[in-house]
């Protein structure tokens, strides 16, 4: 039993992205318009980038054949503690670059929280296994009730009819969010804000002595 419920089957090769890859983009709106192109097209990259890196554990059989349910996919790497772990390292670089206790902070929540939401919208995926989320206090995996969102298969697989069809289903769920998204004037209206930010003051020129 997965939290009460019987899990569906598992399908190890199977992961969910666009939802990650948006919520990710979504979240980097939060540093708002006045934000310079080339910088806010790295903040969203490294926002979607958080959002999915709990699977990395994707790469770990390519690395070497795991033991162990912690090691293969949807383990360790989507529990709550390592969303903690991640923002906390977040926090501590923050504070040693930015020398600021508060934004690093910030900043700090923002990565946990990225990390964390892979975790909750895996758990309303309609294929695989539920989630540790309260790993190391128990093994037991939970899924939630409502579960919409179909697991994208990984590889070539996803040029197949089931991964075109699993793609477009998950793509037209989080449409809006995309959109919203997409929307962020600081990715498309560089030239006012840039030039905005960074105009100088003109000083007068000294009239000539007579």
């Amino acid at each position: 039993m997965v939290g009460g419920l019987q899990p569906a089957q598992l399908n190890m090769s199977c992961i969910a992205g666009i939802g990650h890859i948006a919520i990710g983009f979504a979240s980097a709106r939060l540093h708002g318009d006045e934000t310079p192109r080339v910088r806010a097209w790295l903040t969203a990259g490294a926002c979607a980038g958080l959002a999915m890196l709990p699977d990395i554990d994707v790469l770990i059989p390519a690395l070497y054949h795991p033991h162990g349910p912690l090691l293969d996919h949807r383990g360790l790497t989507h529990t709550p503690l390592f969303a903690l772990c991640i923002g906390a390292l977040v926090f501590g670089v923050g504070l040693r670059h930015l020398r600021s206790r508060r934004r690093s902070a910030q900043l700090g929540i923002l990565a946990a929280l990225l990390v964390a939401s892979h975790c909750m919208l895996d758990a309303m995926a309609q294929d695989g296994r539920g989630m540790l989320f309260l790993w190391p206090l128990s093994m037991h995996r939970y899924h939630f009730p409502f579960r919409p969102l179909p697991d994208i298969p990984t590889g070539l697989q996803i040029f197949s009819q089931l991964g075109l069809r699993q793609l477009l289903i998950e793509t037209a769920l989080f449409l809006p969010l995309i959109a919203d998204s997409l929307s962020w004037q600081a990715l498309w209206r560089p030239g006012q804000i840039n030039a905005r930010a960074n105009a100088r003051p003109l000083r007068p020129r000294p009239e000539p002595s007579s």
